[in-house]
């Protein structure tokens, strides 16, 4: 497998092959051969995306679920727990309680292993979400082991919904313990400013700021019910806390990010698209996006808004824009090619969310603002259950996943010219 180096180094060869191309038909016609020839690159640079990201979070994954059984072994004096194979013993008597037929076939080995683990034979999993943010990989500084296998399912499930809910990853995420609604408050002092007085002169009239405030509520989600045949759970070396961590992160971090994304509002979260502002500016062509369109809406968005600002579109508005040059000639899509770096448009990073919609007659397709004034409400607990019964005729188990959460732009600006996050609409 190549490295992530190597990856990167062959994705700067294909951007400067794009480049080339760009360059070389600037005084000519573009042709339905160059057309083809762009897609293709475009197209080859973004696997290679796709796939350094894919590595980077498997590497990160596994960093972290090491991380934290090490951690746990430290905290709790029981070197024991970090052995993986001792959690496999854990999770294989775990998984045959959880069938009469098998059950007498849990041994005294298997019995010890998931007690030290803490798993209740014939019970359930809890999974109990921590930060977003600043705790995904820091462990859960508890002595107790039984919470090194849910800590690992966490982990799974967190970095799944991270990678899969681009949402998350620029929105300010807020993680609570209970369901009840969370009243956010704000207030805009925009209209008030100081003033020049006179030596014993008065201070002035009093002026109150305007004060406001939004309710995040916690609406509830599913993951659909995941079918996992008797054989595989039964003969497969099966990493369950994974399995099940990682599959229930990509379905529910896809709902999170579509409904925070487009969510209408009623009975769902409010989407960031739904929420933001019209910029007031529509495009002069329904198919595509002229870079003084870009720069009007840019600064549609007040300057003190624009320090933590970057753009948001489908991956197909990105294929447009790459085209694009401005008045001197210099093309306002910059590839991230090295390390980390972002792909940007004039000097601002692009999010790439293809729960937005791609240019066409009418949609809002280009995003552009401070991100982290939309706000994601989760509920920390994601549910987990075994459906015994429901799949006996095809021998196979269910498991579903259930979740809460709300999404809104809170944003205290009282007037349209003040919002954080706004909109270009096409023609």
């Amino acid at each position: 497998m190549k490295t992530v180096k190597a990856l990167r180094e062959e994705r700067a060869g294909i951007e400067t092959q794009v480049r080339e191309l760009l360059d070389s038909r600037q005084d000519s016609e573009w042709t339905s051969e160059d057309d083809q020839k762009f897609d293709a690159l475009i197209e080859n640079s973004q696997a290679l995306v796709s796939e350094i990201d894919r590595i980077e979070k498997a590497d990160s994954l596994t960093a972290s679920l090491t991380e934290l059984r090490d951690d746990q072994a430290a905290a709790t004096g029981t070197p024991a727990i970090a052995d993986p194979e001792l959690e496999r013993k854990a999770l294989r008597a775990w998984l045959d309680s959880q069938y009469e037929e098998f059950r007498s076939e849990v041994t005294a080995e298997g019995r010890k292993a998931a007690e030290l683990f803490g798993l209740q034979l014939g019970g359930s999993i809890n999974a109990t979400l921590r930060g977003f943010k600043n705790d995904l990989t820091t462990g859960t500084g508890s002595n107790d082991a039984g919470n090194v296998i849910n800590s690992r399912l966490v982990t799974a499930l967190q970095e799944a919904m991270l990678h899969y809910g681009g949402i998350l990853e620029v929105a300010d995420v807020l993680t609570t313990a209970k369901a009840t609604p969370v009243i956010w408050p704000t207030f805009d002092d925009t209209a008030n400013s100081g003033s020049m007085i006179a030596e014993a002169a008065s201070v002035g009239t009093g002026s109150n700021p305007t004060f406001s405030k939004v309710q995040l509520d916690a609406y509830k989600g599913s993951s659909g019910i995941l079918k996992v045949t008797w054989e595989a759970l039964r003969d497969a070396d099966v990493d369950l806390a994974e399995l099940l961590g990682r599959s229930f992160g990509e379905r529910l971090g896809r709902l999170v990010n579509n409904k925070g994304t487009v969510g209408s509002g009623s009975s769902e979260p409010n989407g960031v698209v739904v929420d933001a502002t019209d910029s007031s500016f529509t495009t002069s062509a329904a198919a595509a996006i002229d870079f003084n369109e870009v720069l009007d809406l840019i600064h549609s968005v007040d300057v003190a808004n624009r320090a933590n600002a970057r753009f948001m579109c489908h991956d197909l508005t990105i294929k447009a824009l790459r085209k694009e040059q401005d008045s001197n000639g210099q093309y306002i899509w910059q590839a991230g090619t090295v390390g980390n770096e972002p792909d940007r448009i004039y000097g601002y990073p692009v999010s790439i969310n293809n729960d937005m919609a791609a240019i066409a007659t009418g949609v809002k397709s280009l995003l552009f603002g401070d991100m982290s004034k939309h706000k994601v409400r989760l509920v920390e607990t994601v549910r987990i259950y075994r459906l015994a019964e429901l799949y006996r005729a095809t021998d196979e188990d269910g498991f579903v996943a259930l979740n809460a959460f709300d999404s809104k732009i809170v944003d205290p600006a009282a007037t349209a010219a003040g919002k954080s996050i706004k909109y270009l609409t096409q023609a």
